[in-house]
């Protein structure tokens, strides 16, 4: 399927001007997939391939960052635990910060935010996986992953 769709050195300039403005810039105001979750992207030209994309995250302030990419996600949980999923978002963050927090506390703030919608688990465990290094070692990291799967 994917030898089907022709490289960008055989689509005019135009043509390609036309999908990035439509796609990757979101300007394209029809019926679009939407691509949520993502924390990084690709764009392959003539012959490259891409076999996956997933976000590494290396230090703490990347984790952090990526744990509270979650609040724009609050939309998908029913109003009145927003701010439940909200603490326990918060608590996550500060737990990857301080790194001293109970493998309990931690799992019970997982399960309630994956718990909450489909959406927040997917990327809860799109998060999950991108721990990287000391990072990926760390008690609080190890927790996630485990109450996650």
């Amino acid at each position: 399927m994917a030898g089907e769709v022709p490289s960008l050195a055989r689509v005019s300039g135009a043509q390609t001007s036309q999908v990035f403005h439509r796609c990757i810039m979101n300007c394209f105001h029809g019926p679009l997939n939407k691509i949520k979750g993502n924390q990084g992207s690709n764009i392959a030209t003539n012959e490259a391939r891409i076999s996956s994309s997933t976000a590494r995250y290396e230090n703490t302030g990347d984790a952090v960052r990526a744990i509270e990419s979650l609040r724009p996600d609050l939309v998908s949980v029913p109003v009145d635990r927003q701010s439940e999923i909200d603490r326990a978002i918060s608590f996550l963050a500060s737990a990857i910060q301080t790194n001293d927090a109970s493998k309990g506390q931690v799992v019970l703030a997982v399960e309630t935010i994956s718990n909450s919608s489909e959406e927040m688990r997917k990327r809860l465990c799109e998060i999950a996986v991108g721990a990287v290094g000391n990072l990926a070692a760390s008690s609080v990291w190890e927790s996630i992953k485990f109450a996650i799967t």
